[in-house]
């Protein structure tokens, strides 16, 4: 019995750190950068913004964690994928870009140091409010 309730309570532990360590790298954030860029040689609508708001920050990440992007609509072919306007975020910590999103058309890249993956949105309503919230700070 004593065995089981200390592998009860080590794995409770262990699932205390798991979550607060994933928590706290998400805390670190303490800058957005948000860029639009048109494929027009013209670049009309070219926005560059930055923030070290941490209300600002805290929404951004909030709003990030409710778009969908399951495994499922990851894109195996990159060929091809091209939009009028790039949308860019970067989420930076002391200067170094932890998570660059870039958004095009019905897609967006993740970028992090470790790994790139591209996914299909199936709801672009997200990705619609989280731009125009960008395009405000």
């Amino acid at each position: 019995m004593k065995k089981i309730l200390s592998g009860l309570f080590l794995l409770l532990v262990l699932s205390g750190c798991a979550s607060t360590g994933k928590n706290s790298d998400s805390n670190n954030i303490d800058e957005v950068h948000f860029k639009i860029t048109n494929g027009s040689i013209y670049q009309f609508e070219d926005i560059d913004k930055k923030s070290s708001d941490q209300e600002i920050i805290s929404k951004v990440q909030d709003m990030i964690s409710e778009l969908e992007l399951p495994d499922k609509n990851k894109v195996k072919d990159y060929d091809g994928l091209v939009g009028a306007n790039t949308y860019t975020l970067d989420l930076s910590e002391n200067d170094k870009i932890i998570t660059r999103y870039t958004f095009y058309g019905n897609f967006v890249t993740v970028k992090t140091d470790d790994a790139e993956s591209i996914y299909e949105l199936d709801n672009m309503k997200g990705v619609e409010n989280l731009i125009n919230f960008l395009q405000k700070i």
